[in-house]
């Protein structure tokens, strides 16, 4: 942008490099990047080993650096700002003077501006999540005055006690305010005060949830968003936990009715798992499966239900009941008594009955305890593994916690897992670690953490070293731990332990954030968090936490992030000069490409072609050879998905064929790239629906005599050998001596 103005009659001369000052970065943490000790390129190929099953929003753009230029000038021009990206940046002293601006000794000054890193996001929640809630939500005294506060100010401050359905509250009365289209959740960061929410960022007609229990803002934040919630004919609903809140903006949640939750959501899960539908249930004929209503007169006439109903603490361990008894679908009181008796309350307090140590003053009674405690904690992290491994991982843990450092004469191992606790049969030393029930590994794991906070700071120190073992399951095993605390407590064990590990200099470490990512990414107790984080590590543009978010995308995180956003991280990591050898750039694309639409990832290949950077060459080849290869499990899906999306298009036809290019010339992918070629070649010959179509690139690759040459060497000394004789083979050596400027079908 050029600022122009015409300067007094007999100006001092200043140039603007003179009057230019140093400008402060917006956000000192972003000032400087941290330094990398360890660059990831000697990073060996990332492990994907034990990664997660893994919902999807766009995010705004990256935050780049600005450069504003003040000046000193004699004559300044009104007071005014200049906004870009949805930042804006006041100005009121542009130096106007000089030859190069309009009017007489004026100069033009360029002020190169850029918007700020932005710590607020805005995602719109899924409408069939809205409609689900709707459906289950039993209605509590508070939602008149809700909707009526809404109606009045346009924004709501909703305080009440943790896990009582505050957000579910919250959505649905945005639901029914503005639609279930509408309905959109903010995210911000710990720093965000509510003056930083601008008109820019709150879409008109649209219901907005900002879900900061852990916050507490300035008083007189509140009036200013809920003028500007008016004003755009939207609504606002803060849910916090905050003492101080102003009294006209602030509603106290209720708790709805636990077992009127419990029943409504069975009757919603149970319907869907018998695939009931209207027809069915007002038919005079019932279907095969076990119909919902029976499930429902079944449960209401069940004394132990009742009793387990009342024992409900938060709508979330009332919808868990429901859908275990909807999965299995009771035709008895007996049945139903059984599930009632696994439930998972049961097991927390079998679990709290183990870990407990006793207030005995015997030393050795209580260090027993402590070891058992630790062993069963590591049983539970482990379960699966080893018991070899077991005991490897209870002695860090005794190591760290200070309970000693051997199990003591006369500890056995049923002294230390309880016959109640595995399964019947012996255990040897070659055994596994195995639970009765896969839930008691969920509860030691939790009743450890929330029940024993002064062990809070061992689990993580624990975790922290297991990462550090040279064994890939032990470090697998432990950020998927370190996943389930991160549920309990996301702020805490996201900013203590998996930050941390996204920084290291040990790649073992970063895979290992990575991996955690994508075990917690799909639990909306931590999806909010996590996606800061992510976006922080890519807007420091530190070497060693882009190359974690290349990992994270490699390990499954992609499912959950909009594809475009998902790019323009990938082109940000590949433009690093520590990502030159590494992997993780084409991997992560080609892990992309299985759960989005392969055309908008082959377009940005073919858009990092056209610059200068050899560093995004390279990357695009890489990337395309791995999307083209051929691999037991995807492979031959990936290549047909390559060929579908190319068809009859010439313009596509283009778009591959400088991509192969690029791949079958540079040094780094020519050898691997000419061998992949070869294995479309080969399928092309087996295979007549594909034929035309790789005849076609092929054609459009060796458009020169340097690719025809090279094609005739494979031909002749590899693929013909390795190749049956077929009509492709024929055609292709047509195209290596020189036929290109024929059609395919003129081809022999």
């Amino acid at each position: 942008m050029t600022a122009e103005d015409e300067g007094p009659k007999n100006p001092k001369p200043q140039t603007p490099l003179e009057a230019a000052k140093p400008v402060e970065a917006a956000n000192p943490a972003d000032a400087k990047p941290e330094a990398a000790e360890e660059k990831p390129a000697s990073d060996a190929k990332p492990e994907t080993a034990d990664k997660p099953t893994p919902a999807s929003t766009a995010k705004p753009p990256q935050a780049d650096e600005y450069d504003v230029v003040p000046d000193q000038a004699e004559r300044t021009p009104p007071p005014d700002f200049l906004r870009a990206g949805g930042a804006h940046f006041e100005f009121d002293r542009v130096f106007t003077s000089g030859s190069a601006a309009f009017g007489p000794n004026a100069q033009a000054v360029t002020i190169n501006v850029e918007s700020t890193k932005s710590n607020i996001w805005t995602h719109i929640v899924d409408t069939g999540t809205i409609r689900s809630l709707i459906e289950c939500y039993e209605p509590t005294t508070i939602d008149a005055t809700l909707a009526r506060l809404l109606d009045r100010e346009g924004l709501v401050c909703l305080k009440g006690e943790p896990n009582t359905g505050r957000k579910t509250t919250a959505l649905v009365a945005l639901a029914n305010r503005h639609g279930t289209g509408q309905v959109r959740r903010i995210d911000i960061d710990l720093t965000v005060e509510l003056n930083e929410i601008t008109e820019e960022t709150i879409t008109a007609e649209c219901g907005y949830l900002l879900a900061a229990p852990e916050r507490s803002f300035r008083l007189n934040d509140f009036g200013p968003l809920a003028a500007i919630a008016k004003n755009k004919r939207a609504s606002i609903v803060i849910v916090t936990e905050a003492k101080r809140t102003p009294s006209n903006f602030t509603v106290e949640h209720e708790m709805p009715d636990l077992a009127e939750v419990f029943r409504k959501h069975l009757g919603d899960q149970a319907a869907r798992q018998s695939r009931c539908d209207v027809e069915c249930l007002n038919s005079a004929s019932r279907c095969g499966s076990r119909c919902y209503l029976d499930v429902r007169s079944l449960c209401e006439e069940s004394d132990g239900l009742a009793a387990a109903l009342d024992q409900l603490a938060s709508p979330r361990q009332a919808f868990d009941l429901a859908d275990e008894i909807a999965k299995v679908r009771p035709n008895s009181h007996e049945e139903l008594d059984r599930i009632l008796g696994d439930r998972f309350r049961y097991k927390l307090e079998l679990a709290r009955r183990h870990l407990a140590i006793p207030g005995t003053p015997d030393p050795t009674e209580r260090d027993r305890a402590g070891q058992r405690q630790a062993y069963l904690v590591a049983y539970a992290a482990f379960h699966g593994e080893s018991l070899t491994l077991v005991s490897y991982a209870a002695g860090k843990l005794r190591d760290i916690n200070g309970s000693g450092t051997s199990t003591g004469f006369g500890t056995t191992f049923s002294s230390l897992v309880p016959e109640e606790l595995r399964p019947e049969g012996s255990i040897g030393p070659g055994d596994q670690a195995q639970f009765k029930d896969e839930a008691m590994v969920r509860a030691f794991l939790e009743v450890m953490w929330n029940e024993y906070p002064d062990s809070q700071q061992h689990l993580l120190n624990w975790l922290d070293l297991l990462v550090t073992d040279r064994r890939a399951h032990v470090r697998a095993r432990a950020a998927h731990t370190a996943g389930f605390f991160a549920g309990l407590a996301p702020e805490s064990v996201l900013a203590e332990l998996i930050d941390v590990w996204a920084g290291n200099r040990l790649a073992n470490s970063r895979q290992a954030a990575a991996l955690t990512c994508a075990s917690v990414i799909d639990d909306p107790r931590v999806e909010p968090s996590l996606r800061r984080h992510l976006q922080n590590w890519v807007s420091h543009h530190n070497d060693r936490r882009l190359d974690t978010v290349a990992r994270a995308y490699l390990s499954g995180i992609g499912s959950h992030i909009h594809l475009e956003q998902a790019l323009r991280h990938m082109r940000i990591i590949a433009e690093r000069d520590a990502q030159a050898e590494s992997p993780s750039v084409p991997l992560a694309l080609t892990a992309l490409a299985a759960v989005h639409p392969i055309g908008p990832i082959v377009t940005m290949l073919r858009e990092w072609t056209t610059g200068r950077s050899v560093r995004l060459w390279t990357h695009a080849a890489r990337a395309l050879t791995e999307l083209a290869d051929a691999y037991p499990s995807d492979g031959a899906s990936r290549r047909q998905l390559l060929l579908s999306w190319m068809g009859n298009d010439p313009q596509r036809h283009e778009i591959l064929a400088v991509l192969w290019r690029h791949a079958l010339l540079l040094p780094d992918t020519a050898h691997r790239a000419w061998w992949v070629l070869g294995g479309w070649v080969s399928q092309a010959s087996f295979d007549d629906g594909i034929a035309d179509p790789v005849v076609i690139l092929i054609s459009q690759i060796c458009r020169d005599s340097v690719f025809q040459r090279r094609l005739e060497f494979h031909l002749q000394r590899m693929w013909r050998i390795a190749i049956p004789e077929s009509s492709v083979i024929s055609r292709l050596d047509a195209i290596a001596k020189g036929q290109t400027h024929a059609s395919v079908s003129q081809i022999p």
